[in-house]
């Protein structure tokens, strides 16, 4: 549900771990990032998310307006596509209702004032849907069939598909009643006579039109339509081409994706640089607009190209002026806070810089305070704290909006470095939808020396325990590394190539690793487990093993970001941290979270009072590994090397 994203560490009992929290980006306040755009040829637009929010305008130029607290009350949706026929009447289609039905579209003849529930007579989620102006729709209705309407969505009629075990996730039909389908497993599909004849189409994949080396994925459509003469048609993210009465695909590489309307009043395609382009008949650029960063949808209608992205809604008319609206002003009609954090007492928002809060998920935001600067950054802090972070200074306030104290950055790393410190911990834990445990080692500050060595164990049961450690740690390593914190937060420090150590032996091995998959893709079996993988098509194997040699020349900022980011999602969250306290009781922590490490643990978060940073200095580990050597695994230093050369390929 959220787009761009900012972290928070939250300092639990025995555990600590990362969490993302939304920035203020989502268009019309909406509550989810799945967002769909309806555009009628009257120059209507209506906006809806997958979680019910629906926001509308009569014109391009005046501000949408919410209109779904009837919705939020009456049902509980997930919604995959949003058809509107004209600036009155419309439907909403998806799955997952709490009416325990899936044999229901919410239909409305009033802008979205009111929703009334309608049976379309079929029963299973609906995966996509299209309509004209003339009252047509089509629904795509899993494992059953399509669902047909002719008078705007008041009455359905069954219609068949090709493959009743197959599900049709993008369809798409015009005005003389030919559609075609593709599946989310290598089948496709036209017909000329609404639904009732079909001739399943060769695919690409099928016509050996790219070489499939992502073997794990679904051989899926990502989207089909009719241009003209032509069948167009994006598999597993390929876009490609073919005449309609002799089918032969022909890729087009130059292009991630493709709009146009059932009456075919344009085609437009997207770039690989993000840019969107107005096609000639023959594919060929008109013009090009640029793109942006955060796309939800893209609609073409009437000759005209709208794209919501972050805030904004921009059209690309005929003519090939671009105008664009903020989707964030003041006069949004019925505008909500966006959460930003919550606790056991309750969620917080924020709106035009004013904090908000709600004891419930449904309750009703009520205003705390307003922050004086614009620029701030919301956390919630301990449970009961709220925290507004500007680039220099952290406001603490209480959870009824009391200003209760204020700190510079630097002041308070270096206050917390000038004193002593008394206690030094390391925690390895898990969590997951079935266990939860933590085993905290601390060592405290007597005589100069950190001992006395203390192992708390909690939670379920487990097999990773802690390993073996020293009885005394010397405090001059503990000073030693005390000196080098503020420079932790400051990201000019964090990890070059060089200080990952690569040699030759690790280079060479990597290559070694590529031609293995190589070689297994061209047997069409699995890679060997903790081999070099890559999730894609049309791999060029050459250009890939050459790219080995080109990590040793990373630039540092690219570096980061690439050991920034996250391979692998999972319900289980491991951990590993260190814990310093001086003697004024503050406390700083370093944390990295996984599901299985690299070589060095990156990215680490460093958390003192609120302020957080993730970072990857490899100071950390030098310290670690002086003082607890055994707590690090060792070695993966190849996986790590695999792991770049997925980003930078």
């Amino acid at each position: 549900m959220v787009s761009k994203l900012r972290n928070l560490v939250i300092i639990g009992v025995g555990l600590i771990w990362s969490v993302r929290l939304p920035a203020q980006d989502l268009p019309v306040h909406f509550s989810s990032t799945m967002i769909n755009l309806s555009v009628t040829n009257q120059g209507n637009l209506i906006l809806s998310s997958r979680v019910g929010d629906i926001a509308y305008t009569n014109n391009f130029k005046v501000p949408f307006r919410r209109v779904d607290k009837d919705i939020r009350s009456a049902w509980d949706p997930t919604i995959e596509r949003t058809v509107f026929f004209s600036q009155d009447t419309g439907f909403a289609a998806g799955s997952g209702y709490s009416a325990g039905s899936n044999n229901l579209i919410y239909h409305t003849a009033n802008q979205g004032n009111t929703w009334q529930r309608v049976d379309f007579g079929q029963s299973g989620p609906v995966d996509d849907a299209i309509g004209l102006e003339n009252g047509e729709a089509w629904l795509s209705v899993a494992g059953s069939g399509m669902a047909y309407t002719s008078d705007f969505g008041y009455h359905w009629e069954k219609r068949n598909i090709p493959e009743i075990n197959q599900r049709f996730s993008h369809i798409f039909f015009n005005s003389r009643k030919e559609g075609i389908i593709g599946s989310r497993w290598d089948m496709l599909a036209y017909t000329k006579d609404n639904c009732t004849t079909w001739t399943l189409l060769p695919t690409p994949l099928d016509q050996k039109k790219y070489r499939k080396t992502n073997q794990g994925s679904r051989p899926e459509f990502n989207k089909v339509a009719i241009f003209k003469n032509y069948f167009l048609v994006m598999q597993e993210e390929m876009v490609f081409y073919s005449l309609r009465d002799s089918v032969d695909w022909k890729p087009l590489p130059e292009y991630t994706d493709f709009y146009t309307d059932p009456e075919n009043s344009a085609l437009f395609f997207r770039g690989k640089d993000g840019s969107f382009i107005r096609s000639d008949l023959d594919f060929k650029k008109i013009f090009s607009m640029p793109g942006y960063s955060r796309i939800y949808d893209v609609q073409c209608k009437n000759g005209s190209l709208f794209v919501i992205s972050s805030k904004m809604l921009t059209w690309l008319g005929t003519d090939n002026v671009q105008v664009s609206q903020d989707l964030d002003k003041d006069g949004l009609d019925q505008a909500e806070p966006n959460w930003f954090g919550s606790t056991g007492f309750g969620y917080f928002g924020i709106l035009n810089n004013s904090v908000y809060y709600k004891p419930y998920f449904s309750g009703k935001w009520e205003f705390l305070f307003k922050f004086p600067n614009e620029d701030a950054l919301y956390s919630v802090y301990k449970q009961n704290q709220i925290i507004g972070e500007t680039a220099d200074s952290l406001f603490y306030y209480d959870s009824l909006g009391s200003l209760q104290s204020k700190a510079s950055k630097s002041g308070l790393i270096n206050s917390f470095c000038s004193q002593e410190i008394r206690s030094l911990s390391f925690d390895r834990g898990s969590v997951g939808c079935f266990h939860s445990y933590s085993d905290k080692l601390k060592y405290t500050n007597t005589d100069g020396n950190f001992e006395s060595a203390e192992i708390d164990a909690r939670g379920s049961k487990h097999k990773n325990e802690l390993p073996d450690y020293e009885e005394v740690i010397d405090s001059r390593l503990v000073s030693s590394f005390v000196t080098k914190i503020p420079g932790l937060f400051d990201s000019l420090n964090d990890v070059q190539v060089t200080d990952l150590q690569f040699t030759e032996t690790d280079y060479a091995a990597c290559r070694k690793g590529i031609l293995k998959f190589q070689h297994a893709i061209e047997l069409k079996k699995d890679n060997e487990k903790n081999g070099f993988n890559l999730n894609r098509n049309n791999i060029d194997f050459t250009r890939l093993t050459n790219l080995v040699d080109s990590i040793r020349y990373l630039q540092r900022e690219r570096l980061n970001r690439i050991l920034n980011s996250k391979e692998m999602y999972s319900t289980t969250t491991n951990w590993t941290s260190v814990m310093l306290a001086n003697e004024a009781g503050d406390c700083l922590s370093i944390s990295s979270s996984y599901l299985e490490p690299n070589a060095f643990y990156f990215p680490w978060v460093i958390s003192l009072n609120g302020l957080s940073r993730r970072i990857n200095n490899i100071e950390i580990n030098k310290f670690i590994n002086a003082v607890y050597p055994s707590l690090l695994q060792k070695g993966g230093k190849l996986q790590l090397m695999y792991q770049i050369l997925r980003e930078i390929y």
